[in-house]
């Protein structure tokens, strides 16, 4: 970014996305890690990979099979300048190469990755008491109650929390009805455009029950 002091004009020039990598970058590992419990687990941009923090470093745990090649810093460079991050992953993306993990949260029984490709979201759960993995995937024009990426904010031990704002509930009213929850009738009774967000939770145990 550029900022012209005499004219107090800002300008966005391409630039080559930074590759982050594991050492003594500390940047590399990613901020949106939500982790409760014994352990703690981190990701990386552009990247399938996930970390484990131990021994006072960052060292590779798991890794998410996509299908898709895996993205390096000379894959990246190939595909530069980009704008914005979303440009990355989109050419990236229509290219082959999977472009990482969203988002990741844990407890001391599950893990939850959020993944994304072109015109789909995927809610990944591993539960580490039976050693099994359940791929949940969604496409952009769901019910918005499925769309597990959006606004997912923590964890509890027990469930996922995301909260839906007043003018979400009313945009997507038509929708949220038809999943006939017992509390939604109630809900749309109360609501007033005033009120605070709507925090749903979704239980690990009971969204885990769909896949046995």
């Amino acid at each position: 970014m550029v900022l012209n002091d005499e004219k107090n004009e800002v300008t966005i020039q391409s630039y080559h996305l930074p590759y982050l990598g594991i050492g003594d970058n500390s940047n590399s590992l990613g901020k949106a890690n939500y982790c409760i419990g014994k352990n703690f687990y981190a990701t990386r941009l552009l990247s399938d990979t996930i970390y484990q923090w131990t021994k006072e470093q960052f060292v590779p745990k798991f890794i998410l099979e996509t299908g898709l090649k895996y993205t390096s810093k000379e894959v990246v460079d190939e595909y530069a300048p980009y704008f914005i991050i979303a440009e990355a992953k989109g050419k990236l993306n229509q290219n082959g190469y999977s472009i990482g993990i969203d988002r990741l949260f844990s407890t001391d029984n599950y893990l939850h990755l959020q993944y994304s490709g072109l015109g789909y979201f995927d809610a990944i759960f591993w539960n580490f008491s039976s050693n099994k993995g359940y791929l949940y995937r969604t496409e952009y024009n769901s019910n918005p109650l499925s769309l597990f990426y959006h606004n997912i904010m923590s964890t509890s031990e027990d469930a996922l929390i995301r909260y839906l704002t007043t003018e979400e509930l009313y945009r997507w009213e038509d929708k949220i009805r038809t999943t006939n929850h017992p509390e939604v009738p109630e809900l749309y009774k109360n609501l007033k455009e005033e009120d605070n967000p709507v925090l749903v939770l979704y239980d690990y145990d009971k969204l885990l029950s769909r896949f046995k």
